[in-house]
């Protein structure tokens, strides 16, 4: 009997599954139930792992990204719900880099990145206000693929790095402004700080991931990465 994709349970309440399996195009499709409408603007480009895993190379250059418009995202539009992000990278370069963006910082929704210091950096938005909550210096190693994810849960996120919670700041997250922007993978809301290297399987949750079900997302799946 085949088991129904949220019977799976690191499906539970997924919201976003980008899988990539096109290998070709700029129209991804969302496993995930809701489906989203999601496409490439640039384009980001196709290559395929030693695996044979498809993934995407983003270029900042020429700043492509992923979007879906903000009717399409509604159910991202996150304030006091819990929620999880993650997502497989190879960065080509360090710096401001933008991975989920749904909002504008100091003025509503929410974003995940890696800063300056190579560190993943989470932000929840209001008028005038931004929490971040940051990972460790040094995690984000430019041409190595690691796994990047965050869990929100009412006032608190949490960074992890390659299954690993790396949290060495915590901020008080605040609800987020509701948000009517569009939501990005690869670039912040106006564009800024755009992504360069390759990507895989972007995965957003209406949930809280626990550690031990973000430490099984890495060891079902560095297989593919050979980390």
């Amino acid at each position: 009997m085949p088991r129904g994709y949220d019977n799976t349970w690191l499906n539970l309440q997924l919201l976003l599954d980008l899988q990539f399996r096109e290998g070709s195009g700029s129209r991804y499709y969302d496993f995930a139930k809701p489906h989203h409408v999601v496409t490439g603007v640039g384009v980001p480009a196709w290559f395929v792992l030693p695996s044979d895993l498809y993934y995407l190379s983003f270029n900042s250059a020429i700043a492509d990204y992923v979007t879906a418009t903000s009717a399409a995202t509604a159910d991202l539009d996150f304030t006091t719900e819990s929620f999880s992000l993650a997502v497989w990278i190879d960065p080509d370069l360090g710096g401001n880099r933008h991975l989920f963006t749904r909002g504008l910082t100091l003025q509503d929704g929410w974003n995940f990145y890696y800063n300056t210091n190579d560190a993943l950096s989470f932000y929840t938005s209001q008028a005038g206000l931004d929490q971040h909550t940051t990972g460790t210096t040094g995690e984000i190693i430019v041409g190595t693929w690691c796994l990047a994810g965050v869990t929100r849960s009412s006032a608190t996120a949490r960074i992890y790095c390659n299954g690993v919670e790396s949290t060495t700041s915590y901020g008080t997250h605040i609800a987020p402004l509701t948000s009517a922007r569009n939501f990005y993978i690869g670039r912040a809301d106006l564009g800024a700080g755009p992504y360069d290297g390759d990507m895989w399987r972007p995965r957003i949750w209406d949930r809280a991931l626990s550690a031990a079900e973000m430490k099984s997302i890495f060891e079902m799946e560095r297989g593919f990465f050979g980390v």
